[in-house]
């Protein structure tokens, strides 16, 4: 990108960096594999929860630490 500003100094910042983001984005990739879209991602996203079931597992959770912590004599319950 660099040499690219030095080189043409007059070419507009956005372009330059468009073409370097396409540039890496096909590097190590075939011209057919180039051809077939961006590059899925290896990486394994977990999918977020709706947020009833996180809140319903959120509660299990601190529940069942209340109560560990109470068999323990850790704590006593305020309710």
């Amino acid at each position: 990108m660099k040499r690219q500003l030095l080189k043409f100094p007059d070419a507009k910042i956005k372009e330059i960096l468009a073409e370097a983001t396409e540039a890496i984005r096909k590097q190590g990739r075939g011209e057919e594999e180039a051809e077939d879209g961006p590059m899925p991602s290896n990486w394994n996203v977990r999918p977020r929860l709706p947020v009833e079931i996180a809140r319903a597992r959120k509660s299990a959770r601190c529940e069942d630490w209340k109560n560990r912590n109470m068999a323990k004599g850790l704590c006593e319950s305020l309710h």
